[in-house]
């Protein structure tokens, strides 16, 4: 989503710390550890350096010695910018928002520090909270800043706020356009960013512009409240709340913050996501369902799909956005409660058929890439019997420590390796062998 998340704040936080003063430098101290202004300076090389974890430490001591000096406070809230935007990069998302968290206590006037807490918090998926810390990050002195724009967009979308992402997307594209040269890369990239996110709002806003919202306790749902079914969007939430209860506690893992969710007649969802035919829903940083009725809907085949794909939204936030399609459609088959004999018998036709099984390095693209229904149907029975067999033998526990692994950075390979006590292309040979 962003090129560079240092790129965007650490330049800001390094000039501050490097042009701080101290009003309380006068007398000269007998120890530097003890002499604040000392401190600030040291604090000050030592950013410069990299070495932000000890500007930070030596910076904290200058704050114990002089706990109202205001140049103090704003050294040390400066430091904590740039060393939360670095644990963002490192995809350590907690420790980046309690560090944020602190900088905007000690310098609430600053852009970049309410900019870096909406990063932090939008990784945590808190999007109220984080388009709460990034419009201060406009007020502050951020409205010029097209990445702090870009952003905001981002987090105004994942309320299903479309017309308020619309806005600062145009905004964010302006102040680009206005600056950059024909050889500036992140310029260029920054753009077809932008460029693509108003592509897709566009046009699902021309399909959900009308629609009701509703909350519930974990979503937040946007539906065609003109329609025949005045209770939809109650049942779709009622099921939504099921499914977070029950898959989440199969895994072992939740969201954090709402889920957005858009409900679609059948029509309108193909003119807003451009789907095939066959896909019966779809999650793309919000689970998108269409229903032609309730008076007509099968209950348990809706509560398939639901469940289905709010399975996806949770591996999305517990693997950090890492999880590989085949894991996710295959562990949503398994939530939905897809019969693992329904599954075999898809593979039992295609191999009489002389089909063979997808090797293992296909995986991956071809969910991207195929789109025929009888290829899609394989690809969907085997990674629903891979990760039943991976669950069967290796447990629960082991997929926690998958999910865990993933969102820590570490690569899927080793990731899975580290979890289920073989490699990828080990099981799966041995999964053909069986076959």
């Amino acid at each position: 989503m962003s090129s560079s998340i240092r790129a965007l704040l650490a330049r800001a936080a390094v000039i501050a710390v490097a042009t701080l003063g101290l009003s309380a430098a006068g007398a000269p101290r007998a120890r530097a550890e003890d002499d604040p202004a000392k401190l600030v300076e040291e604090g000050r090389v030592r950013l410069e350096a990299g070495d932000v974890e000890t500007a930070v430490k030596v910076l904290r001591r200058a704050r114990d010695l002089a706990p109202d000096d205001a140049d103090v406070g704003e050294a040390l809230g400066a430091a904590l910018v740039h060393l939360a935007s670095e644990e963002l990069e490192r995809r350590e998302v907690e420790a980046a928002r309690r560090h944020a968290e602190e900088a905007v206590r000690l310098v609430p006037k600053r852009w970049d520090a309410h900019a870096v807490l909406g990063i932090a918090r939008f990784r945590e998926q808190a999007w109220e909270g984080s388009a709460r810390s990034l419009q201060r990050a406009v007020e502050n002195g951020g409205g010029d800043r097209p990445r702090v724009l870009t952003w905001l967009g981002h987090a105004l979308y994942r309320m299903n706020d479309n017309a308020g992402a619309i806005a600062r997307w145009e905004k964010a594209r302006a102040l680009v356009a206005a600056k950059a040269d024909d050889d500036d890369e992140a310029a260029a990239a920054l753009l077809g960013e932008i460029d693509a996110a108003l592509e897709k709002v566009r046009r699902e806003e021309k399909v959900e512009g009308g629609f009701e919202e509703g909350l519930s306790n974990h979503f937040r749902l946007k539906w065609d409240g003109g329609g025949e079914d005045p209770a939809l969007g109650a049942t779709v939430l009622s099921l939504l709340e099921d499914a977070w209860n029950t898959v989440g506690y199969d895994i072992g893992r939740y969201p954090e913050g709402e889920v957005p969710v858009v409900v679609y007649g059948e029509r309108e969802f193909r003119g807003a996501v451009g789907a095939h035919g066959w896909v019966a829903g779809l999650y793309d940083g919000k689970i998108r369902i269409p229903v032609r009725g309730l008076a007509s809907a099968d209950p348990a085949s809706l509560r398939a799909v639901v469940t289905h794909e709010f399975t996806h939204a949770l591996l999305h936030a517990a693997g950090g956005g890492r999880v590989p399609i085949w894991f996710q459609e295959g562990l949503a088959q398994k939530q939905e409660g897809r019969a693992v004999a329904e599954s075999e018998a898809v593979l039992r036709e295609r191999r009489r058929e002389g089909w063979s099984l997808p090797a293992v390095a296909d995986l991956e693209k071809a969910f991207v890439k195929v789109r025929e229904r009888e290829r899609v149907e394989v690809l969907y029975a085997v990674s629903h019997l891979l990760v039943e067999e991976l669950l069967a033998t290796s447990g629960a526990t082991a997929l926690t420590d998958y999910l865990d692994a993933l969102a820590a950075g570490i690569e899927t390979g080793p990731a899975f390796q580290k979890a289920f006590g073989t490699t990828l292309a080990d099981f799966h040979r041995d999964f053909v062998g069986r076959r």
